[in-house]
Parts: C-alpha cells; sequence; structure tokens
C-alpha cells in the first residue's frame, strides 16, 4: 500500500481540520469542507488505509479519526504550506528590539513575550550562553539612598546590570574611580579569566578599601563569567497558561505536570539543550526527550550572535499545534534576533 497523492491530500485535509476543531474527523466533513473530487466513501477507505499505515488513528469505533504522530511528521516534513510573514512585519520587530537598548535580558524577554502572543502557545527563549565573552566596560551609579547601579557591558555591546544596596551612601567620586581601576585591569579580559585573585590584587591599588569591599561579592559574583553566565544562561518562559488552555490539557494531572515543569528551569534548559538544531527543526510527540510532555511538539530554532550559534527559542505547544504559522514565526523570530545582534555588534 503507497503514500498516493490522493491519500497525501486526505491526509493533510484531516490534519488541517484536526487542528481547527481538537474533534475526530469523519469522511463526510472532508467530503463536504475540501474539494478532492472523491467520493465520502473513498475517501473514507483511505482514511482506513491511512489508519493501516499508522498516520492516522481512532480514538473510539465509532467516532472519526485524529493525526497520529507518524502523521503529523509526513504532514510537517512533506506536506505543509508555511506560512509568509509580511515585510513590513520585520520593521515593527526590530523596532521592539531596538528599543530595549540591547540590555540582553530585556532583549530575551521580549522575544519570549512577542513568540507567545504572535503564536498563542508556550515560549521558551534561552539567553545566550557563551565561554567567549571579554570584559569591556563597567560602570558604578549611585541611585537614591544606598543603592548603586552595577552596569557591566562585554564586548559583544550587550548590557546586564543590577542593584546593589550599600551600608553607606557612597559618593559619585569614590564610584568613579573605582570604575576607572576596574575598566584598566579588566578590559579586554575574557570572563573565564576573571577571578577572586585579580579582584584581590585590585583592592591593594586602593588607598580607601571600605567601598571597594562592600561591592566586592557582588562584583565578582556578577562579572566572573560564572556571575554572566547565571544571568545569560537562563530560560525565559512566556505564556505558561496558553497551552493549558487547549482542550488537550484540560486534566488536572496534566496541569499540574506542565505547572511543574515550567518551574524548574534546569529541566527546561536541559530540554533545549538535548535537541539538537541547525536552523528550524519540529520534535513532535514521542520525539520529545522529556516523558512527561510526549503528548506536545516543539518547534525550535538557534539564534546567532558573532557568527556563532549561542541560544535557542522555541514554541510549546500541543501536537495539535498550528505548524504553518507557528514555524514561520519561529523561523522568523530567530532571524531577526540574529540580525539584530549581528548589527550591533
Amino acid at each position: 500500500m503507497e503514500m498516493n497523492e490522493r491519500k497525501k491530500g486526505i491526509l493533510k485535509a484531516v490534519i488541517n481540520e484536526y487542528i481547527l476543531t481538537a474533534e475526530p474527523i469523519g469522511s463526510r466533513t472532508i467530503s463536504k469542507k475540501y474539494e478532492l473530487n472523491v467520493s465520502s466513501a473513498t475517501i473514507r477507505n483511505e482514511m482506513a488505509d491511512l489508519e493501516d499505515l499508522g498516520y492516522l488513528q481512532q480514538p473510539h469505533t465509532s467516532s472519526g479519526r485524529i493525526p497520529s504522530d507518524k502523521g503529523y511528521r509526513f504532514y510537517v516534513d512533506s506536506l505543509i504550506d508555511i506560512e509568509k510573514i509580511p515585510g513590513s512585519f520585520e520593521e515593527m520587530i526590530r523596532k521592539k528590539y531596538l528599543d530595549r537598548k540591547k540590555e540582553v535580558q530585556d532583549i530575551v524577554q521580549v522575544t519570549s513575550r512577542m513568540l507567545s502572543h504572535l503564536t498563542r502557545y508556550t515560549a521558551l527563549v534561552a539567553s545566550p550562553s557563551s565561554p567567549e565573552y571579554f570584559f569591556q566596560h563597567l560602570q558604578l551609579v549611585p541611585l537614591e539612598g544606598k543603592k548603586v547601579a552595577v552596569i557591566v557591558v562585554i564586548s559583544s555591546g550587550l548590557v546586564q546590570h543590577q542593584t546593589v544596596t550599600l551600608q553607606n551612601r557612597p559618593s559619585r567620586e569614590e564610584l568613579g574611580h573605582i570604575s576607572r581601576l576596574i575598566n584598566d585591569r579588566l578590559q579586554g579580559l575574557p570572563l573565564k579569566k576573571i577571578n577572586n585573585e585579580i579582584f584581590q590584587e585590585l583592592e591593594k591599588e586602593l588607598r580607601d578599601k571600605t567601598l571597594f569591599r562592600e561591592l566586592y561579592k557582588s562584583l565578582v559574583e556578577f562579572i566572573s563569567e560564572e556571575g554572566i553566565n547565571q544571568e545569560w544562561g537562563k530560560i525565559h518562559l512566556d505564556g505558561a497558561t496558553n497551552i493549558l488552555e487547549q482542550p488537550e490539557f484540560s486534566d488536572l494531572e496534566k496541569v499540574k505536570v506542565f505547572l511543574k515543569l515550567f518551574e524548574q528551569e534546569d529541566m527546561l534548559r536541559q530540554l533545549l539543550n538535548k535537541i539538537p538544531t541547525e536552523g528550524l527543526k519540529v520534535v513532535i510527540g514521542k520525539e520529545v526527550p522529556l516523558q512527561e510532555i510526549r503528548d506536545c511538539s516543539l518547534v525550535v530554532a538557534d539564534y546567532s550572535f558573532q557568527d556563532k550559534t549561542v541560544g535557542k527559542m522555541a514554541i510549546l505547544g500541543p501536537t495539535r499545534m498550528y505548524y504553518p504559522k507557528v514555524m514561520a514565526t519561529v523561523n522568523f523570530m530567530a532571524e531577526v534576533l540574529s540580525k539584530v545582534l549581528r548589527e550591533e555588534d
């Protein structure tokens, strides 16, 4: 029994209809809604053949049929019509990125937010993580009261910042002196070479060590490779409740599984890391490398920085997801993010 053009057309119609309705599809529905130029009886026979071939399955004896993982895989690989993203849309997305002034966490957050909003599924975006970052610049800015903003710029131009509360209110002059000392000593150094020893050497060069000692722990944790990667290796999740709105996941036990998963950043990171990508990849059902969510699909793409892959983004949804739009959106967002990072390098 071969997969001829008529079977392909019927399988495509069944999947398209099931994506829309989440209900088992019968031959009469396909006959009425899709111009396949064959009778309902012929469609019924072909659907039975598709079930025998493993592309469709029948949840109940008297019901229609739904796609299997194998059916979705064939659909994604051979039948899908990927939607086109309007050219005007790119400028709108680029503006959203550029408005964030290239602060890495803001860029990643806006990416996950847009992915979730555009697809109506759950978005996962991994911040850039690389052992080849170099220190470029540090600025210590006094804020209200005893607070200080620690702003770090890496060789790429990406910015990371945090706020530190001190015991005493520092002067702008003191902070400026420490900033200049650190910048003179650390500029151009790989993050992996910035450690406690370097900061201890810096302390010896200061007359007033009190303020430096207050900042010491925050600076070491924040500027070192380990500290940067704690922030830049983060997984940003958006639209966690979107997948729970799908009818497939109305069961309370399934809801608990997803809520628990979404709380475990390490597991989400491992999930993305286990999916090898070169461009765009779709992982369907039993192909998902995490037992708890093997009734889902993931559409994953990597994005680049300085011509190297540094992060991944993904959409998590039911196997019944709207692949034409999701694949186009994820691929598009990965390409635009890579362009923005490259242009600002």
